[in-house]
This record gives structure tokens, sequence and C-alpha cells, in this order.
């Protein structure tokens, strides 16, 4: 009897894993044509809308523990503009392999008026927003710019 148990666990075991006992077989799905890992309701986002903004006025570099803060001041076209962010050119990294060079592209929303844009005044079209480099992300870099629609404005580090 002590033989022949550890021999019989040991064989029911060798079968169940090689499928003896009615193993399944794979089946492919053939009634969708999404990823499996994504959720049922999942929706891709929405493309990015935003404009960039029309004159970049200035550029202030602060020194940050592990880094630097960039703030830049703008003026947009129309007023409205909200939901700032800074973005690497369409179809190219922020900071090309060896040029020494980090650019972004400045892009703000802007309202939905519905008697159309207000332009108003540029002080009225200002709008500042801010992003951190750090240190890390700093070597070897000679050069941030920041574009907008009518000009380019740069800052060493």
């Amino acid at each position: 009897m002590r033989k022949s148990l550890p021999v019989t666990i040991l064989s029911l075991a060798l079968l169940a894993g090689c499928g003896w006992f009615g193993g399944g077989g794979s089946a492919v799905d053939k009634g969708t044509s999404l990823n499996p890992l994504l959720p049922a309701d999942y929706e891709p986002p929405a493309p990015d809308r935003r404009n960039p903004l029309a004159h970049i006025d200035t550029i202030d570099v602060v020194d940050v523990p592990g880094g630097k803060v960039f703030t830049v001041t703008a003026t947009a076209s129309v007023q409205g503009s909200y939901n700032i962010s800074f973005q690497a050119p369409q179809g190219s990294a922020a900071a090309p392999e060896g040029s020494g060079v980090i650019r972004y592209l400045m892009l703000a929303d802007v309202a939905a008026y519905t008697k159309g844009a207000v332009v108003g005044t540029a002080q009225s079209r200002e709008v500042t927003a801010a992003f951190r480099l750090s240190n890390i992300e700093l070597a070897g870099i000679s050069r941030v710019e920041v574009v907008g629609v009518q000009n380019v404005l740069s800052v060493s580090p």
C-alpha cells in the first residue's frame, strides 16, 4: 500500500497534465476584431484638436531641486484659450538624438463662442503655462525651444 499510493498519485498527475481526461482544444473567436485585453466598453481617445498659440512672448527659467521650471508666456490669436500643453512637433521627438535642442509646440484649446471668436486686446489673450525638466532630461541639452505659429523662442537652460 505504501509503494502503490505514491505511484498511483504520480500517474494520475501525469495523465491529467497531458490531457488524457478530455483536454480542451483552442478555439479562435472570429466574431470580434478587437484586442481581447481591452474592456468591452473601450473607446479610443479622441484626436487632439488643440491649436498652436500665435506668438511666444517670454520664457523664464527657474532652478528647482532636481531640475528647472520653464515658464512660458504667449499670446493667443483669440480670447478664451485654455488647457495649454507642450508637445513635441508632429512626427518627431522633443529632443532628436544628438541635436542638443529640446523643441516643444505650445498648444491650447479655444473656447467655442456662439457668435464667433472674440479677438480683444493682446493683454486679454495672454496666457502663461510652465513645464519642468529634470537634470537627467537636461543632460546634453544646450537649448530649449518653444514654437508658436509666428515665432520660435529659445533659451539656454
